[in-house]
């Protein structure tokens, strides 16, 4: 897989304390050395609430402030009460994503979060471009495959498109 980087956050009490509330867990470029990391880290079942984990590639950050997510859009799979579901696929998108499952929309792919909620847990898929929409749609049935997950389970799928502010107008 190209390089990816796999961080923690919680979310900021005050705008501004996102990005230095980052703590990078570890960078990768092998699915070996991916391993390493991912084999240590607690289940998102298990971390604190109002807290984040992101799986992205190398010089994109979790942010819609970033250049690639700017322009683009994320897969939203929503579920409540159901950590082992939650552990499941995150791991199971986690391996996707760097044993290349994705192959078809790798370029397309800027990376993963899942987050823990007090209502509802949420696992997202960042992509770089929300224009095209038959290839967004693909991708996100292409999620749903990998994951294989569906309405019965009490999960929730939506597209949201990018939610950043611009500060520059």
């Amino acid at each position: 897989p190209t390089g990816a980087a796999i961080t923690e956050a919680p979310i900021p009490t005050e705008s501004g304390e996102y990005e230095a509330g980052l703590t990078v867990i570890g960078d990768f470029d092998t699915v070996e050395t991916f391993c390493r990391y991912f084999n240590w880290l607690k289940p998102p079942s298990k971390i604190e609430r109002n807290s984040n984990f992101h799986l992205f590639k190398t010089g994109i950050k979790p942010m819609w402030e970033d250049p690639a997510n700017a322009n683009g859009g994320k897969w939203v799979l929503t579920m409540k009460n159901a950590p082992q579901l939650l552990d499941r696929c995150w791991s199971w998108l986690a391996m996707a994503m760097v044993g290349e499952e994705f192959d078809d929309y790798g370029e397309d792919i800027c990376g993963a979060v899942v987050s823990l909620r007090s209502k509802v847990d949420r696992i997202q898929l960042w992509i770089k471009t929300k224009d095209d929409v038959e290839r967004v749609n693909a991708l996100g049935k292409k999620l749903v495959k990998i994951l294989d997950v569906s309405e019965a389970d009490g999960i929730g799928l939506e597209f949201q498109v990018c939610a950043r502010h611009k500060l520059d107008e």
